[in-house]
Formats: structure tokens, C-alpha cells, sequence
């Protein structure tokens, strides 16, 4: 099961309001683009990994990405 489109949309916005690539936010997440990618659009789901990686690069907290 795919979550919410909000976590994609919120992904998308933290990229966009930090001013990183896809490329380079998967780079910091250990993943590779086309992984990220499919977050982004809501076609796959963050493991708990990523979850904290994007906490830590946003400094966030899983309550607002999830």
C-alpha cells in the first residue's frame, strides 16, 4: 500500500525550498534517482531509512513527512 500523496508533496517541497536535484538529495539518502523518484511521485513508499535520512537533511520530524 502506497501512503498518502502528502508525503510525496511534502518531499517535493522540501527539495524545492532547499534547492537540491533529485540526484543529489538520492545521493544523500543511499538510494539511487529512479528510487527517489518513485517517492516523489507517491508510486513507492519511503523505508524507515529514508524516513530518518529526510528528518536529518530537513530537520523535520516523521509527524510532518508522514
Amino acid at each position: 500500500m502506497v501512503l498518502e500523496e502528502s508525503i510525496s508533496k511534502r518531499i517535493l517541497l522540501l527539495r524545492s525550498m532547499h534547492s537540491l536535484t533529485p540526484s543529489i538529495l538520492a545521493r544523500k539518502l543511499k538510494m539511487n534517482s529512479r528510487e527517489y523518484l518513485l517517492m516523489e511521485e507517491g508510486r513507492a513508499n519511503p523505508d524507515y531509512f529514508a524516513v530518518r535520512r529526510l528528518m536529518e537533511i530537513y530537520g523535520c520530524t516523521s509527524d510532518y513527512l508522514l
